[in-house]
């Protein structure tokens, strides 16, 4: 199929993933730049697979500490899915999630807590307060909320979602 054909890509981006499993970080994170480059060329820079390679590779330096060069790459996914599938698609507040998490560990909580207010709007609004993702997704913020002192806040959403 040749290096660069998609399956090849798919391939080497599971590879790496199977390498950032055995703890080695610094081999899986050149085959996650591999697969995200080689998806961008042959797939271009917002198909799906080309984000998802994205959004691995930021979660690996992520993981690695590397927080400043996790972030761009964090922010280049959630606009392109944003333009791609809306600001409430599943897999954008998947990406929203993510630079949000990435921000609470830079110790950018102000914005990491505007990420995960706008991440639990959406999915309130999509699934219902009564949902288990809706949930999760409180507690996230609450958790995040305790830690600044946002005791009213803290009070209502544990009040309204029954935390």
């Amino acid at each position: 199929l040749g290096a660069s054909h998609p399956s090849t890509l798919t391939t080497v981006n599971c590879l790496a993933g199977l390498l950032q499993d055995q703890g080695k970080l610094d081999e899986a994170e050149l085959l996650y730049k591999r697969a995200l480059e080689g998806r961008e060329e042959q797939l271009g820079t917002s198909h799906p697979s080309t984000l998802t390679s994205l959004n691995h590779l930021a979660s690996l330096l992520k993981k690695q500490g590397k927080l400043d060069e996790a972030e761009p790459l964090f922010r280049c996914a959630l606009e392109r899915r944003e333009e791609q599938l809306g600001t409430s698609h599943p897999n954008t507040l998947t990406s929203v999630l993510s630079l949000a998490g990435c921000l609470r560990e830079a110790g950018r909580v102000v914005e990491a807590t505007s990420l995960f207010r706008r991440e639990l709007d959406a999915c309130a609004a999509r699934l219902g307060d009564e949902d288990e993702e809706t949930l999760a997704s409180a507690r996230n913020l609450v958790l995040l909320l305790d830690q600044t002192e946002s005791t009213e806040e803290v009070r209502q959403l544990r009040a309204r979602f029954r935390l």
